[in-house]
């Protein structure tokens, strides 16, 4: 596994450039500790949350975070 810092607002880029790269940046984080990311991804990669229970339908809904690249 690659452990990575970064800040918010910094992202991460997984992938070669392109229409197919995927970006994760850091939005936000809470006192608490916790952390919102936010996930740019081709349309046909499913983004699902661990503790969804690996449910698929969980992920990302029509409409949510639909950004252009």
């Amino acid at each position: 596994m690659l452990v990575l810092t970064r800040a918010v607002g910094q992202k991460i880029y997984i992938g070669p450039p392109g229409p197919d790269q995927i970006t994760v940046m850091v939005v936000y984080v809470r006192e608490d500790g916790k952390v919102r990311i936010g996930i740019e991804a081709p349309k046909d990669v499913p983004i699902v949350r661990d503790d969804a229970g690996g449910k698929t339908g969980a992920g990302r809904k029509k409409g949510e975070g639909e950004t252009t690249k």
